[in-house]
């Protein structure tokens, strides 16, 4: 019971607290982002667009928050992942508790997930769905991937590596996207890529070693800020090819013109560098000299 307590401890002080801490401050500043330009009426995610929000959305959205049911903040939209890895904790520890074949438990997980895709369920309320238990399955095949110790040489590497580059182009899937079809194949090229890192994090020496390391360790940072940070990318964007201010309101990205996919941009370095280089330099001055 003793290390059961200190699991929930630790999902909580990860997971739980971090997304009401900053789901809740990012609400109370919905409508000052709108009227600053980061949302507006006309330009989403999507098509899903925003409005100022009056006291009674603000306390229903609140509640949302602390119960861990949903962020509705385009700017937190990354924080699907803190829910989803919450509860896939808790899942993936049942299956460490009461079965004792790992690979049996990935297969239930994996199983399960498959089925809440098929027949588009989900938990009501919580919304404990095919993400919970596909994020489950990679949990536990995260722990046979760490038992056998898996670390391969170069060749084996830029294998996986085409592997991955060449999957990712012909099934684009996330685990927000995958689909019936393409949840197995995404399982398979997420294991390989998962050794692929694995064995280069091995060949890591010096300095990269340490730039690795220390994104490694402020990614919670990366997924609160990133998005707000793309709207500098986004401010100079506007500015140079001239388009409307109201499409500052666009997310994640503002895409090309004569693009129907709004999660691509040509300018995709950009916000790249701005996402990573303004949230790591803020951890970096404020561990520094605050």
């Amino acid at each position: 019971m003793g290390c059961f307590l200190e699991y929930v401890v630790k999902r909580i002080k990860g997971l739980y607290v971090p997304f009401v801490k900053w789901g809740i401050l990012f609400l109370l500043l919905h409508n000052v982002f709108y009227k600053i330009g980061f949302y507006n009426s006309c330009y989403g995610f999507l098509g899903n667009v925003t409005h100022l929000y009056t006291w009674k959305e603000y306390i229903v959205h609140c509640i949302e928050v602390v119960l861990l049911v949903d962020s509705k903040e385009m700017l937190l939209g990354g924080y699907w992942f803190l829910h989803t890895m919450f509860f896939a904790s808790f899942i993936a520890y049942c299956f460490f508790r009461y079965i004792e074949i790992n690979m049996l438990s990935v297969g239930i997980s994996l199983i399960i997930s498959w089925l809440c895709l098929l027949f588009c369920f989900s938990i009501p309320y919580i919304n404990i769905g095919y993400k919970e238990f596909l994020a489950a399955t990679m949990i536990l095949l995260g722990k046979e991937v760490k038992k056998y110790d898996i670390k391969q040489g170069w060749l084996f590497i830029v294998i996986c590596f085409f592997i991955v580059l060449v999957a990712s182009i012909i099934i684009p899937r996330t685990m927000a996207s995958v689909g019936v079809i393409s949840i197995i194949p995404y399982v398979l090229v997420s294991i390989i890529g998962s050794i692929m890192i694995f064995s280069i994090s091995a060949k890591l020496t010096g300095k990269f070693k340490s730039i690795m390391i220390y994104i490694g360790n402020h990614t919670l940072a990366l997924l609160t800020w990133h998005f707000l940070s793309f709207k500098l990318a986004s401010m100079f964007i506007i500015y140079i090819e001239d388009r409307p201010a109201e499409q500052l309101a666009y997310f994640p990205v503002i895409p090309p013109i004569d693009c129907v996919d709004q999660l691509y941009s040509n300018w995709w370095v950009l916000y790249f560098l701005v996402g990573m280089l303004i949230p790591l330099t803020c951890c970096y001055v404020k561990e520094r000299f605050v």
